[in-house]
């Protein structure tokens, strides 16, 4: 976590430190000046992203589309695509599972320049073959003698199936108005074993690189 966080600060002071040099060269020409301002408008497009996506939603590697949902708009959406395939185990459950998942959220991203904060839910459908051991123990009788003494009982689940998870994206986004974009943060994903192929909360890191369409 505190690498993590050192590097987020390393990338604000990175591009904090771009405007920064503009305005330098903007007070010695007024024609600089112009060019400067223009270029740190407030963005009042729809700021379109197409980006792959390493951890977070995808899980391992996605592609995705990001936009506003109006120019200027701080809200948004984000719809993306990945292929899953994984294992999890806990102490009577084992499961095997692959498929396509769909991540989908509604974000907003704060911040007048290019650097700004980024926040979004939403939720992870899934279509996923699964490979599923629960064990449970059964007490049984001792044959010739008197007590009981336990049986593991497994039951195996086999089949295709819908899965949804849900999902929290906070983080540090270099959004422009046309040409490269990054975003990296930390996703935080809700899951039931009855319908996602993990139990609880797990928390991924996530970086993605991408274009933004003029």
């Amino acid at each position: 976590m505190n690498r993590i966080c050192f590097a987020l600060s390393l990338l604000l002071i990175f591009f904090n430190a771009i405007p920064a040099s503009a305005s330098e060269a903007a007070e010695a020409s007024p024609e600089c000046c112009n060019d400067y301002c223009s270029q740190h408008a407030p963005e009042q497009g729809y700021c379109r992203n197409l980006f792959v996506e390493f951890g977070g939603p995808s899980f391992i590697v996605g592609l995705g589309f990001d936009s506003r949902f109006k120019p200027g708009s701080v809200f948004g959406y984000r719809v993306g695509l990945s292929f899953l395939n994984g294992t999890y185990t806990d102490s009577h459950t084992s499961l095997d599972f692959k498929g396509v998942t769909v991540p989908l959220e509604v974000n907003a991203i704060l911040g007048k320049r290019k650097s700004k904060f980024e926040i979004g839910i939403g939720a992870i459908p899934s279509i996923l073959d699964r490979h599923q051991w629960n064990t449970s123990y059964m007490w049984v009788p001792v044959e010739g003698g008197e007590g009981y003494h336990p049986v593991d009982k497994v039951v195996e689940k086999e089949g295709t199936h819908v899965n949804i998870m849900g999902l929290m994206n906070i983080g540090y986004r270099y959004q422009r108005q046309s040409g490269f974009f990054m975003r990296v943060g930390l996703t935080l994903m809700l899951g039931d074993l009855s319908c996602s192929p993990f139990d609880g909360v797990m928390v991924i890191p996530n970086i993605a690189f991408g274009y933004t369409l003029p």
